[in-house]
């Protein structure tokens, strides 16, 4: 059990930083949705027809919403391999919604971000939550 602790520890890091970024972004989207429209690209949204059925605002709020929920999921390593893939579609989408476009420095901050946040949420799917989660304890009580 002892040369397990640094692989344990490895991933609680990695997943406690992942969740804390999605807990971070998911709590100020929901009472300021309005402040992150900076970043969405609207002629993006429009050709996809998505605002006949929510508005932007209501859209970014609905993000925020998911980002807690896949945040507090990482957070406690419960239902990490879903939530982990969940982060990986979210941030995929925003990566190939927002593109690498030299002529905007600060979405190309936000893309680079992604990408990285994006591999963290993929090694987490890959290698799972680690012995120091719930779900290694739910694992453990059950056998």
């Amino acid at each position: 059990m002892r040369e397990d602790v640094p692989h344990h520890l490895a991933l609680l890091i990695l997943r406690l930083g992942v969740a804390c970024v999605f807990l971070l972004f998911g709590f100020d989207k929901l009472p300021h949705a309005a402040n992150w429209l900076v970043y969405v690209p609207s002629e993006w949204i429009r050709s996809s027809g998505l605002e006949r059925w929510v508005s932007l605002p209501q859209m970014l709020w609905l993000q925020g919403f998911v980002e807690l929920i896949l945040g507090a999921n990482l957070l406690l390593g419960v239902f990490t391999r879903i939530s982990a893939a969940g982060c990986m579609a979210l941030l995929a989408l925003i990566i190939v919604s927002l593109g690498l476009d030299p002529a905007e420095p600060l979405l190309q901050q936000v893309v680079l971000r992604d990408i990285g946040l994006c591999c963290s949420s993929c090694a987490l799917m890959v290698l799972g939550p680690g012995g120091w989660s719930l779900d290694a304890w739910l694992a453990a009580q059950a056998s």
